[in-house]
């Protein structure tokens, strides 16, 4: 939903956010695997037999390692674990990786930024309403599979370590500005 939408609608925003919350405790529930593979399989969804879905989301999952197939519990996850918190350090990892490559500046004003797309205050509203627990971020450095570590705090440090990038442009960016040309 858009930032404006959101605004301009808050119960209905929150009621959205609940109802898929409750969708992703509802998909995380490993006895309703069968029956989500079932609704995936339908032409109107993914359109492919149900055998195609099942490995590694409702039945043990062969590798191709010449081993048995095994259950991975955390293959799919939809709400446990954070997996669908609206964590805005995942965000910032984005923008230094679109910044990095060229693909965009990075903004000075990021914090404001990702405040505005990831937001938090409506997810935990949400959670609250449900009666479940309000989540915090997870400000943690995060190691990448190259072994380089993702600080949020310092995106800038991260930025300036890599040997292979394009020039970094930092530039203040307005969102409500950009929003206004996508919309003429």
């Amino acid at each position: 939903m858009s930032e404006a939408w959101a605004n301009a609608h808050p119960n209905a925003a929150k009621a959205l956010v609940k109802a898929l919350l409750k969708a992703c405790q509802y998909c995380d529930d490993r006895r309703n695997r069968q029956e989500i593979a079932q609704w995936l399989s339908r032409p109107e969804y993914l359109g492919v037999p149900i055998e195609n879905i099942l490995p590694g989301f409702a039945i043990p999952y062969d590798q191709g390692m010449g081993e048995d197939p095994v259950h991975i519990l955390r293959f799919n996850r939809f709400y446990v674990e954070q997996s669908n918190y609206p964590n805005a350090d995942e965000g910032l990892w984005v923008l230094t990786q679109l910044a990095r490559w060229g693909l965009t500046v990075f903004p000075k004003n990021w914090r404001e930024i990702l405040g505005r797309l990831y937001r938090n205050d409506l997810f935990n509203s949400a959670v609250r309403e449900l009666g479940w627990p309000s989540l915090e971020p997870s400000i943690l450095p995060l190691t990448m599979f190259d072994g380089v570590v993702f600080d949020a705090r310092d995106p800038i440090a991260y930025l300036e370590q890599f040997e292979i990038s394009h020039p970094i442009r930092i530039e203040e960016f307005d969102l409500d500005a950009a929003r206004s040309e996508i919309a003429a």
